[in-house]
């Protein structure tokens, strides 16, 4: 078992890299947003998708390794947690080794959420001032006010 948790937390070490580089992006995704840099936000967005499917292999080989990790403890690996494990290994030589890598995860997903949060806060107002212009254009131009335009020059 002492292997299944080793090979755990190297993937949780992997999947944590991951998540600090999503992080990082989106650092810098929120400035870009502010600048309206639409050609760098298409790259970010790129190399975003490029950490993502790392992350998603990574948890795949996570959740394989639970489920090794299940059967060997004779659990139901839908109720063996990642949080339950650091539990049951308490006595283990690893467990200080592994409840460092685990809560350096949960931290890193909670920054990558609160920067996400903010991101998608400044999208939106961007977008409801987009809004808000093109009705102010269409209303200025469509007849709806005394506004004239000189369509000769």
């Amino acid at each position: 078992m002492a292997g299944l948790i080793v090979d755990l937390m190297e993937k949780l070490g992997d999947m944590t890299a991951h998540i600090e580089a999503l992080t990082e992006l989106a650092h810098v995704k929120k400035d870009t947003i502010i600048k309206n840099d639409t050609e760098a936000l298409k790259a970010i967005t790129a190399h975003e998708n490029t950490y993502v499917g790392k992350y998603q292999k990574c948890e795949k080989a996570v959740a394989s390794i639970m489920d090794d990790i299940a059967l060997v403890l004779n659990q139901k690996r839908a109720e063996l947690t990642l949080g339950k494990l650091a539990g049951i290994i308490k006595e283990q030589e690893d467990y200080d080794a592994y409840v460092k890598i685990y809560d350096r995860l949960k931290q890193s997903l909670e920054l990558l959420k609160e920067r996400n949060d903010q991101n998608n806060i400044l999208i939106e107002n961007a977008l409801e001032y987009i809004d808000y212009t093109v009705n102010v254009m269409r209303s200025t131009y469509s007849g709806g006010s005394d506004a004239v335009l000189d369509t000769k020059n």
